[in-house]
């Protein structure tokens, strides 16, 4: 890049972020105050057994088992609060089997 070019911001560059969203080693997703998956990374997709495609539009009940969920109603009450935290539950995968996972959100 010479100073002539013009410099693109990278928090603006949705190519940048999906390049970084799409290559990093975690599972990323973001719900949306329904609790329906907007963006799923391919490491999450791949942890739960779907991809990412079927994943996103999904409740994300799809994947929080019955006996979890007061776990994530305590940690939508912290971030409407205006808190972040991070939780630990067990997740569902397509299969059927569950792991351990650690989230965060805000």
């Amino acid at each position: 890049m010479t100073d002539d070019e013009p410099r693109r911001q990278p928090a603006s560059d949705p190519e940048l972020i999906a390049a970084v969203v799409n290559s990093m080693m975690e599972g990323l997703v973001v719900i949306d105050a329904g609790g329906v998956f907007t963006l799923v990374n391919p490491t999450a997709a791949r942890l739960l057994g779907y991809t990412a495609l079927e994943l996103t539009g999904l409740h994300r009940d799809r994947v929080i088992p019955a006996d979890q969920r007061w776990i994530v109603a305590e940690a939508d009450r912290r971030a409407n609060a205006g808190e972040a935290g991070l939780f630990e539950l067990e997740l569902v995968r397509r299969d059927a089997s569950r792991f351990a996972a650690r989230l965060s959100g805000s």
